[in-house]
């Protein structure tokens, strides 16, 4: 099943911040590199809303689901 809505840049950030204490982001050419402990997540979209795909996919990858659904309610 295909995963609909967006979220916004802003509130992803603002999740990873309260989630993932410590993240850090690098600005490629097409992409953002979101990096937290020992992960690099090498491919999040620079767009200001984001298909929440793409966050589900962050979100799995870092291990923050539980904290991040409080944040994004599209997550729970």
């Amino acid at each position: 099943m295909a995963s609909h809505g967006h979220a916004t840049r802003k509130a992803v950030w603002d999740m990873l911040d309260a989630c993932a204490p410590g993240w850090k982001c690098k600005e490629t050419d097409h992409f953002f590199r979101v990096m937290w402990k020992d992960k690099t997540y090498p491919s999040f979209p620079k767009h200001s809303s984001i298909d929440i795909g793409h966050v589900k996919r962050l979100v799995k990858f870092l291990g923050i689901k539980a904290c991040a659904g409080e944040h994004i309610p599209l997550l729970k």
